[in-house]
């Protein structure tokens, strides 16, 4: 179903209600591809004014530290006309979204991968908005038996100017619910907006987050609730022979043992990354207790070809199918004839490594299993993901599935697949009480689905100028893509975004090749795009090769750019670094940008380095281009959080094989960055384009800081990094 959400107000149907003593709005979208009102039978209660005048906000969204649903309050509030940060913001039951026939979903579905997805419900949250201010208008003026157009509205008050009288939108509310508008009010326009964009706004959860009050997954308590630890298979994709756990029995705590693994996986082709996997699970009195009875567990796992496989393994099978033309490629021009008389050819080969998502809170799930309910508390990343799963596993129908919010500590797309909510409920199925599920960090670690790895070739033909006519490029990846669907064999578009679909570079003959490959481990989402560092990077090669200024070759690549937010947001971050400005020997900056998400996100680094290799980062300069700015404070935020994390990424993090087995397993060896490593952020405003665009700000500042960090250590050492994490590279220079 199209999700294209028009301003036409018959495109909306508006109820009013009084729910629980309190005005309820409730808006029902039609989407582009219904063919009337009726289509739309069902309501969702978007906006509740209770009698103390406390707006309270539905929200599909799940708050994963983003600050989606507090930029969702701006939405409400830029209408309704009171303060944002006196909105209670309230999840919307998914069990109630099945029984009334996804009176929330049809409109977006429960997503909460990026901070911009907010605006798929703006229209939806700002007319709620809009049409209670006007209910509470109009509830006034009878009140008073006065003209609706005599009445304003503000601070989550309506004042008659003429009389001095006021009343609170609370003493309005029962009265407004049972107001008939003769016509829903047209919500405003973006460039009427006095609140989206003009003011900013804490995260509404932030006190919660600071006192302790916030419940995490990981804080979930139910009477009766029994612990849960899981070992499984060291090498992924083993599977269980034999193990001994006669003494793990008698220890203390320790209620059942569980045995999970594929003869007893339901999951689908659609929930395929959720598969149990072979795993020994022990269910104790209390976590530690579980803990200490599974790493006293001695098991024998069948571990297959995947047993004797090593980084070095997969490399070389890797780098074998970078010699190989690929079936797989998409062409622009005549490349072969442009290299033939090509001036300059530049060549390199780069280097991605898998990364592990290292959220803050470990995966984990709890559930309770009656023979006619499951009750679910589960900080998933995709909660109708999680549905399907625990309908899959539990064989009950959506209405029996009762899904209770909890905050979540960090995802980066770690916890899109769900493998520990597929194992909570399994868990529970056999246990009969209520139980918590929680990965140890080094299950986390050593399981992951992890950023995938890559190789990539890159070639260039440069005429006379120093100009690229030509380009190629090959990459060997490991495909997400493949790994949904074992018999893709396509353009990997996920793989190739910032090399095929997410760039405006202008070059006349193109050659791009895939080759899709699998190893034992899983990959999945991670937050930004993967070849940023690759592309980015090669470009600076480009231009040193062709004797142009990195600035002055993305410019001449972009001049057919049809979106004016390349060369805004190119120009912007270049003027506020003062790009070009004279640095003493060993201290240099470098550049990168690109496009994550609908986001133009351009970086540049300054970083210096001593002669015996010591890499200090000094500064990042960030301009983006997010169309219309919601939260300013909040942006600003997800620009330096997501730069940390990009940060984090380049200097140390990297997940390797030995055996079958990830060799890291805890943050002692999966380093990540100190809070001393941070450098200034300077976040820059200018290079939005403004309009009507409200693009998703969460992963676009992730990509671009690898590679403006290894090109500014080029400039400063000469020395060309093509591969990450630095940690590994020796930058002395004499």
């Amino acid at each position: 179903m199209s999700q294209t959400i028009l301003l036409d107000r018959r495109k909306f149907l508006i109820t009013s209600a009084v729910v629980a003593g309190a005005l309820a709005i409730s808006v029902k979208i039609l989407t582009s591809d219904a063919k009337d009102q009726e289509s739309a039978a069902s309501f969702g209660v978007w906006l509740s004014i209770l009698q103390d005048g406390t707006p309270v906000l539905t929200t599909p969204k799940i708050e994963t530290g983003n600050g989606t649903n507090s930029s969702m309050a701006m939405f409400l509030c830029e209408e309704l006309d009171c303060d944002p940060s006196s909105v209670r913001l309230e999840e919307a039951d998914i069990n109630r979204d099945y029984r009334e026939g996804k009176v929330i979903s049809s409109t977006g579905g429960y997503l909460a991968w990026f901070s911009g997805r907010s605006n798929q419900f703006r229209e939806a949250v700002q007319q709620a908005g809009a049409s209670a201010r006007e209910r509470l208008k109009k509830a006034a003026a009878d009140r008073w038996d006065v003209a609706m157009e005599d009445i304003s509205s503000s601070d989550g008050t309506m004042r008659h100017a003429a009389s001095g009288r006021s009343f609170g939108y609370g003493e309005l509310a029962l009265a407004a619910a049972s107001v008939k508008l003769p016509e829903e009010p047209q919500i405003k326009k973006a460039e009427d907006w006095t609140l989206i964009g003009k003011r900013s706004l804490h995260q509404l959860n932030s006190a919660r987050k600071v006192d302790g009050s916030g419940v995490y997954g990981i804080d979930v308590q139910v009477p009766g609730m029994l612990y849960a630890s899981v070992l499984q298979a060291p090498v992924q994709g083993a599977q269980l022979r034999s193990f001994n756990a006669g003494t793990v029995r008698t220890m203390p705590g320790v209620k059942k043992i569980v045995l999970l693994g594929p003869k007893n996986d339901k999951s689908t082709p659609a929930t395929r990354l959720s598969r149990l996997r072979s795993a020994i699970v022990v269910v104790a009195d209390h976590y530690w207790n579980a803990k200490r009875a599974t790493d006293a567990i001695e098991a024998d796992w069948d571990e297959g070809a995947a047993g004797a496989v090593t980084s070095e393994t997969i490399r070389a099978r890797f780098r074998a199918k970078l010699d190989e033309p690929s079936k797989t490629e998409r062409r622009l021009g005549d490349f072969e004839a442009a290299m033939a008389i090509a001036a300059t050819v530049v060549e390199a080969d780069y280097e991605a490594p898998y990364q592990e998502h290292a959220a803050m809170e470990p995966l984990n799930a709890t559930a309770h299993f009656q023979p006619d309910r499951l009750d679910l508390w589960a900080p998933t990343q995709k909660l109708d993901t999680a549905m399907a799963i625990a309908v899959e596993e539990s064989g009950l129908k959506p209405e029996q599935i009762f899904f209770h919010p909890v905050m979540v500590g960090g995802q980066f797309g770690r916890r899109n697949p769900n493998d520990e909510t597929r194992q909570a409920v399994a868990i529970a199925m056999a246990v009969g009480k209520p139980v918590k599920l929680i990965w140890s960090r080094e299950e986390v670690t050593r399981q992951g689905a992890y950023r995938p790895y890559a190789l990539t070739r890159f070639r260039a033909g440069l005429g006379p100028d120093g100009f690229p006519n030509a380009w190629f490029v090959r990459q060997v990846g490991h495909s997400y893509q493949r790994q949904l669907d074992p018999d893709f064999d396509g353009f990997d578009v996920i793989a190739m975004r910032p090399i095929a679909t997410e760039t405006e570079y202008s070059f006349d003959n193109v050659n791009l090749e895939c080759h899709n490959m699998m190893t034992h481990v899983l990959v999945n989402s991670f937050r930004g795009s993967g070849a940023t560092f690759q592309v980015e990077s090669f470009i600076d090669e480009i231009a040193h090769a062709g004797g142009a200024d990195p600035v002055e070759l993305r410019r001449w690549l972009l001049r057919n750019a049809k979106d004016p937010g390349w060369l805004k947001v190119l120009n912007e971050v270049a003027e506020k670094s003062k790009w070009g400005k004279p640095l003493p020997r060993g201290r240099a900056q470098g550049i990168a940008i690109n496009l994550d998400h609908g986001t133009i996100t351009g970086q540049v680094a300054e970083v210096s380095v001593s002669p015996d290799g010591k890499l200090t980062v000094h500064s990042i300069d960030v301009a983006f281009d997010v169309g219309t700015v919601i939260n300013p404070e909040g942006l600003r935020a997800q620009m330096e959080g997501g730069i940390l994390f990009g940060l984090s990424n380049t200097l140390r993090e990297e997940i390797t094989f030995k055996d079958g087995r990830v060799e890291q397993s805890n943050f002692h060896d999966y380093e990540v960055l100190r809070m001393a490593e941070t450098p200034e952020i300077r976040v820059h405003f200018g290079g939005n384009t403004g309009g009507k665009k409200l693009e998703p700000c969460g992963e676009t500042p992730v990509p671009p800081v690898a590679p403006a960090i290894c090109n500014a250590i080029f400039r400063a050492t000469g020395k060309r990094v093509r591969s990450i994490p630095l940690k590994k590279h020796d930058l002395s220079w004499s």
